[in-house]
């Protein structure tokens, strides 16, 4: 047998542990396979990255005039009912606020470069949330406006997520 056989395996039984969990982190078969773990941290849903019993960090960016993600430009913050999340506001250029939300517990506040806006938020169902920016930031302010998407877990992704738990795969539907 060849030393490619070796690396062969290696890299196999690297991504079938991944797959079933087994891995700590998702980005270790992604440096195992590129190198370097920002390639595939892009493609990752932070869904991807949760750990039972501690919320999914959220990082969204503020500068003038967009909420990264989130809008107007961009794509919405997406998050999923039932999901305990901790989202991270963080100005990157001058002064922002971000508008309350009540139905999903966020209050209204200003943010300093520097100083970030942290909240804990569980949504409990399915819904469209927009907010904006509370301070003037400069001249394209007024369109500085972001949303917030709540998903209902479907029937499928509630099974997959448990059996991910219980590392047992489901059989497949005829």
């Amino acid at each position: 047998m060849s030393g490619d056989g070796g690396s062969a395996a290696a890299f196999a039984f690297s991504a079938l542990a991944w797959l079933l969990g087994a891995a700590e982190e998702p980005d270790a078969l992604a440096s195992f396979l590129f190198g370097e773990a920002d390639t595939f941290s892009v493609l990752a849903a932070p869904a991807a990255r949760a750990v039972p019993g501690q919320p999914v960090d959220v990082l969204v960016t503020l500068s003038q005039y967009r909420f990264s993600p989130g809008g107007p430009d961009g794509p919405p913050i997406e998050l999923q009912a039932g999901v305990t999340y901790r989202l991270t506001f963080r100005a990157a250029d001058v002064s922002h606020g971000v508008s309350p939300i009540p139905q999903l517990g966020i209050a209204g506040r200003d943010v300093a470069p520097g100083d970030d806006y942290v909240v804990i938020v569980t949504p409990s169902g399915a819904g469209l949330y927009a907010f904006a920016c509370t301070r003037v930031c400069g001249g394209g302010h007024g369109g500085m406006r972001g949303a917030i998407v709540v998903t209902a877990p479907t029937p499928e992704r509630v099974s997959l997520e448990r059996a991910r738990k219980t590392r047992i795969v489901p059989p497949r539907p005829p």
